[in-house]
């Protein structure tokens, strides 16, 4: 009985107050989640831009936190966390009053433990289960002590590669002007083509710990001495070989075995890398004195204009 009279005596005060209360309290008194006497305040979405932004910084600073030194890597983390913390209160005003509780405190601090053991534990397994896994390791943290970065050899070499070859060919599509139309093609290497590979060959011989095989541009025994005697450890064919038949692969040999006697070479490990680049020469400063030489040399030679 007590409580049909309750319910209905707040009912009749309801009818009392009409819509004027209504228009007072206005569109927060339903809004979701409001609290009685508090005024419930509305936070915009964010917009597509926004969002985009803060997950550029986000990335951003995730970037710049795994570089730098190692023993730095945790005081990069937090500050990280912190800035991106900061942030989020800046772009929300509402989380400023979000009460704290020992719950959010327990479950952040247990979140940064797994974290950190992950990162240790994981970091620790590594260096212990894979062969030569300390070094593997410390070779990839010492990747951004690198110049120039763009360099992908030396990073293949830093992650354990056991050997790069210089250069494979794209098969690269032709354009017919007549038909208009992309027609596939395919066209053999020639001798000419060996010049760009066979300078990164020399650039990297003695910097690397890997192999390095060549291939592209070899026509006759001279191009395979060549190749070697800027550093490859090998050289490949596949142009000469379908110009000229399996058999082709004989002449190269013999070819490189008779210039080999008439040089006094009696071991390919006597010639390779006798002209690549010294490891200790600055290798960009190598490539632009090259690049003036070769200017010069056309000027005095049939390509000079006076």
């Amino acid at each position: 009985m007590g409580r049909t009279i309750g319910r209905g005596t707040r009912a009749l005060r309801a009818v009392r107050a009409g819509p004027l209360a209504s228009r007072r309290a206005g569109p927060l008194a339903s809004s979701p989640g409001a609290v009685a006497g508090v005024p419930a305040v509305r936070t915009p979405s964010p917009s597509w831009g926004a969002i985009a932004f803060g997950l550029g910084a986000a990335q951003a600073a995730f970037a710049a936190t795994f570089r730098g030194p190692r023993d730095r890597f945790w005081p990069r983390m937090t500050t990280t966390g912190l800035a991106l913390g900061t942030c989020a209160i800046v772009a929300r005003p509402a989380l400023r009053h979000t009460r704290i509780r020992p719950m959010h405190v327990l479950l952040g601090a247990s979140s940064a433990a797994i974290l950190y053991g992950t990162f240790t534990v994981g970091d620790r397994f590594a260096r212990q289960l894979l062969p030569g896994g300390s070094r593997d390791i410390a070779d990839i943290y010492a990747l951004r002590e690198l110049r120039p970065r763009s360099e992908i050899a030396l990073r293949l070499d830093a992650a354990g590669a056991d050997a790069l070859v210089l250069f494979n060919r794209f098969l690269q599509p032709d354009i017919d002007t007549e038909t208009l139309a992309v027609v596939p093609g395919l066209a053999l290497s020639r001798p000419v083509d060996a010049l760009l590979p066979r300078t990164w060959i020399a650039l990297l011989h003695g910097r690397v710990r890997c192999a390095l095989a060549a291939t592209t541009g070899v026509e006759d025994p001279a191009d395979v001495a060549k190749y070697l005697l800027a550093g490859a450890d090998v050289v490949m064919t596949a142009s000469a070989l379908l110009r000229h038949g399996p058999e082709h692969a004989t002449v190269l040999l013999d070819g490189l075995s008779a210039w080999m006697a008439r040089k006094g070479f009696k071991a390919l490990d006597e010639l390779r890398g006798m002209l690549s680049v010294p490891p200790d020469a600055e290798a960009a400063g190598y490539e632009r004195a090259g690049y003036v030489t070769g200017l010069r040399a056309a000027n005095i030679r049939a390509y000079s204009p006076w």
